[in-house]
């Protein structure tokens, strides 16, 4: 009984600290100086990763299931940081139309936390 308490305490202040972990390593990031070396050390290999048109690169790092973030870090053609961006936001969301293509959509959101296909309507 009072193992099953102790683990849920734990469970628990772990579940509470782990957005925390974010924070701090997004305060060792800074745009106009970290390098995409620094990026990956940090945060590790991005889930996906775009090019483009003018060199720079987009790396998606996506915090869902368990968390409601998702970023997507642009690298400059310079290997320097340029920008973090939380993509999960209002807005983001308002820009989503039908019409647009699973792989838009990611680019706009992220990963998404999970993919449901209702058979019925034939849909993703």
């Amino acid at each position: 009984m009072i193992r099953k308490l102790i683990t849920g305490i734990t469970c628990g202040i772990v579940a509470a600290l782990l957005p925390a972990c974010d924070a701090i390593t997004f305060e060792k990031l800074k745009p106009g100086v970290s390098t995409a070396f620094e990026v990956r050390d940090l945060m590790g290999p991005p889930t996906m990763e775009w090019k483009e048109s003018d060199g720079s690169l987009v790396w998606e790092y996506p915090r869902t299931p368990n968390g409601v973030e998702n970023y997507m870090i642009t690298i400059g053609p310079d290997n320097v940081l340029r920008e973090i961006r939380q993509v999960l936001t209002d807005e983001n969301f308002a820009r989503v139309s039908p019409g647009m293509s699973k792989e838009d959509i990611r680019r706009l959101l992220g990963k998404p936390a999970t993919e449901v296909y209702y058979q019925l309507k034939k849909e993703l």
